[in-house]
């Protein structure tokens, strides 16, 4: 629970919480930011909602837990789509490529099999570069 759910649960605003607990209100909106707050501002808010220091930074650190949670869910989402671009960007690069050979082929006279290895080869490296992915990308999240 973050501090705002806390502040919201007694529907008090922002201001109203700042005049309780005697800290400025431009220091509640950098808590309900993100910021931690000091040791004399948890005593403060402590004493503005009537609970011990420890209950409350027990309901911010569960915020943070959530926080954590949500980057970690972020970073491997961007890790994902980095995984697929790789892919992708390999897939255009093998297509360019072969495009490339054939048309050489056509102006001067390179042998067919040389084309097919190439293919076959690098077909081989982007079949397993999918596999990769789609292993890393299907894989059950690690529980912690």
């Amino acid at each position: 629970m973050d501090l705002k759910k806390v502040r919201l649960e007694h529907n008090w605003s922002q201001d109203q919480l700042a005049e309780i607990s005697g800290v400025s209100t431009r220091t509640i909106q950098r808590i309900e930011n993100g910021n931690p707050p000091s040791m004399e501002t948890l005593k403060a808010l402590a004493a503005g909602f009537g609970v011990s220091v420890e209950e409350l930074k027990n309901k911010l650190s569960s915020d943070q837990t959530g926080r954590a949670a949500q980057m970690q869910d972020d970073t491997s989402f961007k890790e994902t789509v980095k995984d697929w671009r790789s892919f992708m960007l390999h897939t255009v690069i093998f297509m360019g490529v072969i495009t490339w050979l054939l048309v050489l082929q056509q102006y001067f006279a390179i042998d067919q099999e040389i084309i097919g290895v190439v293919g076959l080869i690098w077909g081989a490296a982007l079949a397993s570069h999918l596999a990769k992915t789609v292993a890393k990308v299907t894989r059950e999240p690690e529980a912690d």
